[in-house]
């Protein structure tokens, strides 16, 4: 079983499930994930000065919501991050015209960064670091 696969299993039988599930495209939701994407990239854009360990995360999290506004617009629901990424490259190697680059931009946030956006965001947010380099703010 591939991880897309996995992903759809973990979405079964489920009132709510953690996985991927096949749904109906949602215009309206995929709208209320940009808002959520574009409140959550000015909020870390105000705050990367004092806050720069909660920006890490709310930079991730603005990506993250764009991703899962794709998957809403095409007509799937994602609650499980693996299967978010694992979706969007599912979906662009059937032919989606959308750039790789992208999914693996959020997972390694830039080229001067060793870890990836999800690890940033976990190491910031459940971590006791609060000063951030600027290279990975950028």
């Amino acid at each position: 079983m591939d991880t897309f696969d996995w992903c759809l299993k973990l979405g079964e039988n489920k009132e709510k499930h953690k996985g991927l599930r096949k749904v109906e495209p949602a215009p309206l939701i995929a709208q209320e994930h940009i808002l959520k994407a574009r409140h959550n990239f000015e909020t870390a854009v105000r705050n990367k000065k004092d806050a720069p360990d909660w920006s890490v995360a709310m930079y991730f999290y603005s990506a993250y919501h764009c991703l899962l506004a794709l998957l809403r617009q095409l007509g799937y629901e994602s609650r499980n991050q693996e299967c978010t990424f694992t979706c969007a490259e599912y979906l662009i190697a059937r032919g989606l015209e959308f750039e790789i680059e992208i999914i693996a931009w959020i997972r390694k946030t830039s080229q001067q960064v060793e870890k990836d956006a999800k690890e940033l965001r976990e190491e910031f947010q459940y971590g006791v670091k609060i000063s951030v380099s600027k290279e990975v703010l950028q």
